[in-house]
């Protein structure tokens, strides 16, 4: 007769128990961590940002390090231990300067994850001569205001005329149009003032026709050192970013594509005011549209302008009169 070999009774305990184990959900996360774009950025501020998805329980702790590029050693600061997004506000960059971020997690294990690494450059600064300061950027190898130009006097003091609209409103002399009544959401700063080509290029009272040679710098009403951008200045933006990646998040609902600002171009959606020949002379797209002045012309009456709606994600060319009223940003010479 065989004998059966004794196993112990706690062994088929064990060996059910097992089988029946489920894992808990914990038990099936896989530890990760992303560095996002930064889309909050100003001359000595920067919020970080990142996502994660962790076991709470495995987790020591998540956080940043960053440098400026020139440097070789880090700064670091841990955030709460969250699944999601965080952030981190970082300050007392230096002005015009690319740094590097990167996101971590530190488990109880001791091991360490690394997020990618982002690259951001902080804004430099410039003012008119009003007063106003506005933020800069760098794009290739051209710096652009990065606010809508506000000022009310030409660089040598020279006062330009203001106007608030309504029929009639228009002049071939510079001009620069706000509004009073028309629209509360004029009153923004960001927004800054709306101005007619004279003003743009500084066109004395019936010379509004003159035009100029493609890649001229014409100063017009920017501050010394800056003036008015040509198509090809453009460029050194739109190759680079989309539409709702040039937009602040203030555009109204009907918004298509969902505004980020990865570019740092901040464009504001203060609209225009339309020409029509007496017909239709208005405040048009304010909350939904950014219109802003270049130098190409097509004719003596007619320049382009670069615009952005909110229904789509590219950057247009449009045809204007120059007596109608838009945005202007100025390039640094």
């Amino acid at each position: 007769m065989k004998t059966v070999p004794f196993v112990p009774l706690f062994f088929f305990t064990l060996l059910f128990f097992s089988a029946c184990h489920k894992p808990e959900k914990n038990d099936l996360v896989n530890n990760e961590i992303y560095t996002l774009q930064l889309n909050d950025i100003t001359n000595t501020e920067a919020i970080l940002r990142l996502n994660c998805i962790m076991d709470r329980k495995k987790v020591y702790s998540i956080g940043f390090k960053w440098k400026k590029n020139s440097e070789s050693n880090y700064h670091f600061a841990s955030v709460s231990v969250n699944s999601g997004i965080n952030t981190h506000i970082i300050k007392d960059l230096e002005e015009d300067t690319e740094y590097t971020v990167k996101a971590f997690m530190v488990l109880y294990s001791g091991d360490t994850l690394f997020g990618n690494d982002i690259s951001f450059v902080t804004h430099g600064t410039m003012s008119d001569i009003d007063g106003n300061v506005y933020l800069t950027m760098r794009y290739g190898d051209k710096v652009w205001m990065t606010n809508n130009l506000r000022v009310t006097r030409f660089s040598d003091g020279t006062p330009i005329e203001a106007r608030t609209g309504g029929l009639g409103v228009f002049s071939d002399g510079p001009v620069y149009y706000h509004s009073h009544s028309h629209s509360t959401d004029l009153k923004n700063p960001n927004y800054g003032l709306l101005y007619n080509w004279a003003a743009a290029v500084r066109a004395a009272d019936g010379d509004t026709w003159i035009t100029f040679p493609p890649n001229t710098y014409i100063q017009g009403i920017c501050p010394n050192g800056w003036h008015i951008p040509d198509l090809s200045e453009l460029y050194s933006i739109t190759s680079r970013y989309r539409g709702s990646e040039m937009k602040t998040e203030n555009w109204g609902a009907e918004t298509t594509y969902a505004s980020n600002n990865y570019s740092q171009f901040s464009a504001e959606p203060a609209g225009f005011l339309n020409y029509d020949g007496g017909w239709d002379e208005e405040y048009r797209m304010v909350g939904y549209g950014a219109f802003f002045w270049t130098i190409f012309q097509t004719d003596e009456r007619i320049v382009f302008s670069y615009n952005l709606y909110s229904d789509y994600d590219e950057l247009y060319m449009k045809e204007m009169f120059k007596i109608a009223g838009y945005s202007i940003r100025c390039v640094k010479d």
